[in-house]
């Protein structure tokens, strides 16, 4: 649960359940959007890595951007673009991985409750040592 308090002018503080808090609003240094596209990435990601855990697939890093878009891309739903960046070790199937995260991102409980998916693009290297062999 998040608890919402309107603090000033068009600023308020969100309580999480935890005690965490953020302020929120016009001055703020999330906006909505950023708090959405956050909470679709986040999700994606937690989704992404224990589907990868319980599958036996080594990650060495995992990184994304996220945003929003509405008016520009379409004029009906607005909906966040998630860019996922993964480090693999050699060896790695990187098409499965790619695939898991597409799997992910549909899969996610966020994801999910948004009126459309995600798109979700992912870019995946494998580990290299120094001298250009596999590591």
């Amino acid at each position: 649960m998040i608890e919402l308090v309107w603090d000033t002018a068009r600023v308020g503080t969100a309580t999480s359940s935890s005690g965490a808090t953020l302020t929120v609003g016009d001055h703020s240094a999330f906006s909505p959007d950023d708090l959405m596209a956050a909470a679709v990435a986040s999700c994606v990601m937690r989704t992404f890595l224990r589907r990868a855990s319980e599958g036996g697939l080594s990650i060495l890093s995992y990184a994304a951007t996220a945003e929003t878009w509405g008016s520009g891309q379409s004029a009906d739903t607005p909906g966040v673009v998630v860019h996922v960046y993964l480090l693999a070790p050699a060896g790695a199937d990187t098409q499965r991985l790619t695939d898991l995260v597409a799997e992910s991102a549909q899969a996610s409980p966020i994801a999910q409750r948004l009126a459309c998916l995600p798109t979700v693009t992912s870019d995946v290297r494998v580990l290299y040592r120094p001298d250009g062999t596999l590591q």
